[in-house]
């Protein structure tokens, strides 16, 4: 585990490890991987073999990435702040911004579940 996380991630602007005592340590990756396609449009002609496939345009299903994180606290005080802090920002309404500088990337989420 490292506890190099000062200004890596940040959530809806806040430095995670420096706001939340946040640190990721995987998962991260998933944001590059591409979702995967809706089932595109087809004929299956009577007359003709095999089907046609509209490939004219593609729309992608939804994708979830899960990050492995861990908090770290300076007594249980801090952790209860530092944890009710971060379930406060993630049950507010809206989508949230993930930035990850590693990628030079913001990815805009909502929150699924712990």
């Amino acid at each position: 585990m490292s506890l190099t996380q000062f200004g890596r991630y940040f959530l809806d602007g806040l430095d995670m490890w420096e706001y939340f005592g946040v640190g990721v340590e995987k998962g991260s990756d998933d944001f590059l991987k591409m979702p995967e396609p809706k089932e595109r449009t087809t004929h299956d002609w009577l007359d003709e073999h095999g089907i046609e496939i509209d490939l004219s345009r593609t729309f992608m299903k939804a994708k979830e990435v899960s990050l492995q994180c861990h908090l770290i606290a300076n007594s249980a005080d801090d952790f209860w702040e530092k944890y009710n802090r971060l379930l406060a920002m993630l049950a507010k309404p809206g989508i949230r911004r993930i930035t990850i500088t590693e990628f030079n990337r913001d990815f805009y989420v909502a929150y699924k579940e712990c």
